[in-house]
């Protein structure tokens, strides 16, 4: 299920790298705590699981771009955030998890494009997980 408002937000202290700011596809919403995609054209879309797509960061703020296509957002580069996952356990801890869409990631084999969201650091439960996005951020 991808976003339709605000979503979860990082963990206080663990951001290093202040958050850049992409240009972003026309007449598409990018939700708070989400996860942020750059497509085949280099432009910042929601996370999703699509061919072509690579991890761009984690949504800073919510923004709506204009028709124009000239919205910027900012975006996370560095940190934890919490995700959306189904069925997690703990020994998904360590491993590379992959974008469903903006809000949720799988294990590999469970998504059809495996575009890397980050290392699942910690389960909190079978539908929320802890993930560290630096390596996976392009």
């Amino acid at each position: 299920m991808i976003l339709t408002c605000a979503g979860v937000t990082p963990d206080e202290g663990e951001n290093e790298i202040p958050a850049t700011e992409q240009l972003f596809d026309p007449a598409t919403q990018i939700w708070k705590g989400g996860i942020a995609h750059t497509d085949a054209n280099g432009l910042l879309v929601p996370g999703s699981d699509t061919s072509g797509n690579v991890m761009a960061g984690v949504a800073y703020e919510s923004a709506l771009s204009a028709s124009t296509g000239s919205t910027y957002a900012r975006v996370e580069k560095s940190g934890s955030f919490l995700f959306v996952a189904a069925s997690a356990v703990q020994a998904w801890v360590g491993f590379l998890v992959y974008a469903v869409d903006d809000q949720t990631v799988a294990l590999a084999a469970t998504t059809t494009n495996d575009v890397a969201a980050g290392y699942c650091t910690e389960v909190l439960s079978a539908t929320l997980v802890r993930v560290r996005i630096d390596r996976a951020v392009q």
